[in-house]
């Protein structure tokens, strides 16, 4: 009697923990609680390594890829990435070894546990990216992933507790010009466009990660670099001085309120015709509203 209960306690156990996993997996569109708390309970160290080819047209696909960086704690389920993006095309992941077997449905990435290894773990993924959250206009794009878009455009882990550092490279036309959360950390030139490479970013959630490309001006005041489409010169004239003033004094008095260093690597703006927002704080690259920024 006492070895069928014993039995029968270790069958409920295993049923359990299959179930359990099972959650963990989920297929179902979004990011179920289960899902989100059991990632945030065994991932660590997660580092995204972006890389977009932009066009000029509008049009055209964007042809990106991503190496996946990340700490497990435990093998005890698939890995579930995020991806939703507004296109067909199948991501392919890569190991060391070559393209591996993966399951995608559903706006999920899948990753059989024989992939995957207790500690330090790395893949690679070939993707087309989804653009109904990259706002492309005719000479200018921008990202906005705000509050759980990061998914349409890049595979990821889109809850904003798992923060990561994202390191980007930008392929654009020549006379296009970028912004993202921290300072090229070099570029090159071909015949067709130029590379951007920039630097790590700070750790941070993937609904504040941003970058902006297009024909725009520039002008550095300091350590501040102002992008900008408006072509009046009286408007311009009228609106640099309070503009860097204003960045510069709010950024002064939070310091000196907070007792605490601006934590991150700059702080530049862009202003962008027609943004849905009067603006968006993503991390070393504020978007304005041009309208409310250029008086």
């Amino acid at each position: 009697m006492k070895i069928n209960i014993v039995l029968l306690l270790i069958l409920c156990c295993l049923w359990s923990c299959k179930k359990e996993t099972k959650e963990y997996s989920n297929k179902e569109p979004g990011v179920s609680l289960a899902l989100a708390q059991h990632r945030k309970s065994n991932l660590s160290n997660i580092n995204y390594h972006l890389s977009f080819n932009l066009s000029e047209d509008k049009t055209e696909p964007i042809d990106a890829n991503l190496e996946l960086q990340f700490t497990l704690k435990d093998v005890d389920a698939p890995l579930v990435l995020d991806f939703n993006p507004n296109n067909s095309v199948i991501p392919k992941v890569f190991m060391v070894s070559g393209l591996i077997e993966t399951t995608y449905e559903n706006g999920h990435i899948i990753i059989p546990k024989r992939y995957l290894e207790k500690g330090e773990n790395e893949f690679k993924i070939q993707f087309q990216a989804g653009d109904q959250y990259l706002n492309r206009n005719d000479e200018y794009l921008y990202t906005l992933s705000v509050p759980d878009h990061a998914r349409a455009l890049f595979p990821c882990f889109d809850q904003p507790n798992l923060k990561a550092t994202f390191k980007l490279e930008l392929h654009v036309p020549h006379v296009w010009s970028v912004l993202s959360s921290t300072y090229p950390e070099y570029t090159t030139k071909t015949a067709e466009n130029t590379t951007y490479v920039f630097e790590p970013s700070n750790l941070m959630s993937t609904y504040l990660f941003s970058f902006v490309a297009g024909k725009f001006d520039k002008i550095k005041r300091d350590d501040q670099h102002f992008l900008f489409r408006e072509q009046d010169s009286l408007k311009i004239a009228e609106s640099l001085d309070p503009i860097f003033d204003l960045h510069q004094n709010a950024l002064t008095f939070l310091e000196d309120y907070t007792e605490y260093e601006f934590p991150f690597r700059k702080l530049d703006f862009v202003a962008i015709p027609f943004f849905p927002f009067g603006g968006m704080e993503h991390v070393g690259a504020i978007q304005y509203k041009e309208s409310s920024l250029i008086f």
